[in-house]
């Protein structure tokens, strides 16, 4: 496995960072709804990709997906395969406003990136590997992200 940095370290510090960025000010009536919508998004891709693979009785352990037993594809993972790291972007994006820290937003960009490059496409080659056709289907249905 490529991975190098387990997806709960990396959000950790990516806090971390996010923290110690300078400020742009007071926080404000806009930030405020930012902070409190992308934290409900990062609730909702948390909870409900938890709740999917409960339902589906599978390991949602990032760091070993080989013990994956089902393909999970119901849910909120009809719109994104990832909702999991979407949820953790989104508490990264809410914290970038919180700290008035545009800067931040750079950060969950790179996160986004080394997710993708280090967690994601590891976990894909597994999955394509354990389900060859199901799996093809899937990434042809459901983007990555929310967006392709």
């Amino acid at each position: 496995m490529e991975l190098k940095i387990p997806p709960p370290v990396l959000f950790a510090l990516a806090l971390l960072v996010i923290f110690f960025l300078p400020q742009s000010g007071q926080i404000g009536a806009l930030e405020y709804v930012a902070v409190g919508l992308a934290c409900l998004l990062g609730f909702v891709c948390a909870i409900s990709s938890i709740y999917a693979f409960y339902r589906a009785n599978t390991t949602v352990n990032p760091h070993d997906p080989n013990k994956t037993s089902t393909l999970v594809t119901t849910g909120i993972y009809r719109v994104t395969r990832n909702p999991m790291y979407m949820a953790l972007l989104y508490f990264l994006v809410a914290f970038s406003f919180w700290q008035t820290s545009l800067l931040g937003l750079f950060v969950v960009l790179g996160v986004k990136i080394y997710l993708t490059r280090y967690q994601i496409m590891p976990e894909e080659r597994i999955l394509a590997a354990k389900f060859p056709k199901e799996y093809a289907q899937y990434q042809q249905r459901v983007p990555r992200w929310f967006w392709k």
